[in-house]
């Protein structure tokens, strides 16, 4: 018995030394600088509390805007005045995300838009080019739902060899008010609605292709210029300009083919110009004027297969022809109704 307890006493004895030591040199040496252990853990405060809501950031950096809504970190281009949209995150790339890229962009910058699909909608009033980077095997895709990918009202914005989709909108995939567009090379495809609708300022397109579930293209006010382009598979017109006073109408080297309707008609006291173009298989008529004081001039065409009329004229309107083939249409080949005839010249074929 005695054993047990001489035992127990020695390790009480020395528990107590030890405690007693370290009591000693925390107030004889000042209380420890802890300071290094705590900034070793901070990473692992800072990820429990990571969970808080973001607050968006917006600085200038580099001569870029940058606004990231995801997180704190602030975003820049590596070259300024230069955005690299790449959704596998090149490390060349300035952002995965086109909509960030649209949210930073500042006037006059150039956005690239790598292979794949991108979602955005382009702000209004923001003068910026987009420009695609991909192939024909992997193409730049623009997918817009339920609202237009533009309202453009000043400034201008061009797009480049790119295609834009859009559905779920009874607005057009592109709404132009004023300012200008420039599209190279574009593809603009609406599922729900028309594809552009120029309601002022202008619109210049080469080498671009309209396909909508209503007009490929529809002009009310403004000028409308366009060269190489297609207006094919439209449920409607290829292009219809539809004006209340004089417009500017400029088309060369473009086709109108296999439209719902016509492939192109015209109601525009002004002069309209086709020259070089194709107008073939529309379910109407290739190329129809109507209203007042009309006047469409249409030089060095073809106008082909179409299932009602080649060209048609109405009221007052007027369609003069200079070296065109009007030819194999389905009931007539030129057609006036009360207005002035469309009559071909010497050099016109006019034979079905």
């Amino acid at each position: 018995m005695n054993y047990y307890l001489r035992d127990a006493w020695v390790k009480g004895w020395l528990i107590g030394s030890i405690v007693s030591a370290v009591f000693c040199t925390y107030h004889l040496m000042g209380r420890p600088n802890l300071s290094h252990y705590f900034e070793r853990i901070k990473p692992t405060e800072t990820a429990a509390t990571a969970a808080a809501p973001a607050q968006s950031v917006q600085t200038d950096v580099g001569g870029a805007t940058a606004v990231d809504y995801n997180s704190t970190t602030i975003t820049k281009t590596k070259t300024p005045g230069r955005w690299i949209v790449d959704l596998l995150g090149a490390p060349d790339s300035d952002t995965t995300m086109f909509q960030k890229a649209l949210l930073s962009a500042n006037a006059g910058d150039l956005i690239i838009l790598r292979s794949g699909t991108h979602t955005g909608a382009l702000l209004p009033n923001r003068s910026v080019t987009i420009r695609g980077d991909g192939t024909p095997e992997r193409p730049v895709i623009i997918r817009t739902t339920n609202e237009p990918f533009a309202r453009i009202e000043s400034g201008e914005v061009q797009l480049e060899h790119l295609t834009i989709e859009q559905s779920g909108s009874t607005e057009p995939a592109i709404f132009v008010h004023g300012g200008k567009l420039v599209l190279r090379g574009v593809e603009v495809k609406s599922l729900s609605a028309s594809g552009v609708v120029l309601e002022g300022g202008s619109v210049n397109a080469e080498a671009s292709t309209f396909t909508a579930k209503e007009n490929g293209a529809k002009v009310a006010d403004g000028t409308f210029e366009c060269t190489k382009c297609k207006f094919i598979h439209n449920n409607n017109y290829g292009l219809i300009v539809n004006a209340p006073h004089a417009v500017t109408i400029n088309v060369a080297d473009s086709v109108f083919n296999e439209n719902g309707l016509d492939g192109a008609t015209v109601g525009n006291p002004g002069i309209t110009t086709f020259s070089r173009c194709e107008f073939r298989g529309n379910q109407k008529d290739g190329l129809s004027s109507r209203g007042e004081k009309t006047t469409v001039t249409l030089r060095f065409s073809e106008v082909l297969e179409n299932k009602y009329n080649g060209v048609a004229s109405s009221g007052n309107s007027r369609i003069e022809t200079q070296s065109c083939k009007i030819t194999r249409n389905g009931v007539t080949d030129v057609k006036s109704d009360r207005g002035i005839a469309a009559e071909p010249n010497k050099e016109t074929q006019n034979v079905r």
